[in-house]
């Protein structure tokens, strides 16, 4: 049972697993960033990738809707 805590108050962990896409070669960005295409690419260029990057996961959200069984 993943749900912890008593009527009214129930928390439940998840663990999510980030997969990097094509914009950093389908590796994490310090690997993408130190070798490879991304090795050639401007300090500014890359701090500005970078920081959209944060942007958007920063804004990211999730709902979580929990029906009873029928």
């Amino acid at each position: 049972n993943d749900f912890k805590g008593s009527e009214g108050s129930w928390t439940y962990d998840l663990t999510l697993n980030w997969k990097w896409g094509t914009e950093f070669g389908e590796t994490d960005p310090c690997a993408y960033y130190n070798s490879g295409d991304g090795s050639a690419t401007e300090d500014a260029t890359m701090l500005a990738e970078l920081e959209d990057f944060k942007t958007a996961v920063a804004a990211t959200t999730f709902t979580v809707n929990i029906a009873p069984k029928a």
